[in-house]
């Protein structure tokens, strides 16, 4: 299908992480601790992209792909937390870590609403994912209850691989 009228798209990621972690501090000053941590985590991330043609070559022609890992691994990290007057305290924390399990993704090319397939394809593999996390935020803390608002961004070293299709169609392919 190489021409079309209109398109339309819609996505999705389903993203959860479950952490479970020890940790011990040490106190530097009366207002700077350090915390050490380690641990496992495991993951369950699901992306998918749809997108959709009509008009010229395409007749409600449709691309679908659905990505999907699982895995579990462990961590380690540190974090710091710098207090300040009435319970506030600055924190930060970085982790990093190595994850274990299976992608699974689909590619599927359809045209003439369905009735023609151009690809269906499915790569299932079993993967190992590096990643890494910051976090910085505020918190406030009174004895043992705790309350933060932050900002964390985690990166997933090439934790999807969708099938590459190196002929005259794949898009996006150069080849020489």
């Amino acid at each position: 299908t190489d021409r079309a009228l209109t398109a339309t798209a819609t996505a999705d990621l389903d993203y959860q992480l479950f952490d479970l972690l020890a940790g011990r501090r040490f106190v530097i000053s009366d207002n700077l601790a350090v915390r050490a941590l380690a641990g496992f985590r495991f993951t369950d991330i699901r992306q998918t992209f749809n997108a959709f043609y009509d008009g010229a070559d395409a007749r409600r022609a449709a691309v679908r792909t659905r990505s999907r890992f699982q895995g579990f691994g462990p961590t380690v990290g540190a974090e710091g937390t710098l207090a300040m007057e009435h319970g506030l305290h600055l924190y930060a924390r970085g982790q990093f870590g190595f994850l274990s399990g299976r992608a699974r993704n689909q590619v599927l090319e359809t045209n003439d609403n369905g009735a023609t397939t151009l690809v269906n394809a499915r790569n299932d593999v079993e993967r190992e994912v590096p990643f890494g996390a910051a976090a910085i935020g505020i918190g406030w803390q009174y004895r043992t209850i705790a309350l933060r608002a932050g900002y964390e961004v985690t990166h997933f070293q090439d934790i999807f691989a969708r099938p590459r299709f190196v002929d005259d169609v794949g898009q996006g392919k150069v080849i020489i």
